[in-house]
């Protein structure tokens, strides 16, 4: 967690290098000079809540899919030139429930998820996501990895985002003026 979340302290997670690692530039699934498109960047993670008593909610599902790891910082730092300094504020977010949340049982923790993203950049400025949201069979850091439990999984929600580039310097200097107008 980035030393900016205030929630960091409440929250634990649990980044997939499997996930990851499709980012890197020699990956197969990494656009080429002579490709169009490509799978884009990738991102996943297990969240968790440090409370016991606190539980996965819709509202939790609604936060969770607009915390993810933003498709910029997602890029190898060798290919970031120019890229300095920035924040990615949400700019459209719609959300999809897909299944009501399963109670707490030997399959699926009523306290963790699994969250995964992709995104792609519609032009210099403008990326878009797809996320989704997951049930997870334990806590983060509790358990042990079981034949099949993948297929006792659920996707809960699942979320698109239109997101934008703006340099750091902007959102500072916004935070300075006492009268902000929008």
């Amino acid at each position: 967690m980035r030393d900016v979340c205030k929630f960091r302290d409440h929250v634990v997670s649990a980044e997939d290098p499997h996930i990851l690692e499709k980012n890197a530039p020699d990956h197969p699934s990494r656009a080429e000079p002579s490709s169009i498109g490509g799978d884009g960047l990738q991102w996943g993670s297990w969240f968790g809540f440090n409370d016991k008593g606190t539980t996965i909610t819709s509202p939790a599902l609604a936060f969770l899919v607009d915390i993810f790891v933003s498709t910029p910082t997602l890029i190898p730092p060798s290919e970031r030139l120019g890229l300095g300094k920035s924040w990615f504020p949400t700019i459209a977010l719609a959300i999809e429930f897909k299944a009501p949340i399963p109670r707490s049982s030997t399959k699926h923790s009523s306290h963790t998820v699994g969250v995964y993203s992709t995104g792609k950049f519609m032009n210099a400025g403008r990326h878009d996501a797809w996320v989704e949201v997951w049930t997870a069979p334990c806590n983060v850091g509790e358990g042990s990895e079981i034949p099949g439990w993948r297929e006792e999984q659920v996707c809960l929600a699942v979320a698109t985002q239109m997101a934008y580039t703006v340099p750091i310097e902007v959102n500072l200097a916004r935070g300075k003026k006492k009268d902000v107008k929008l």
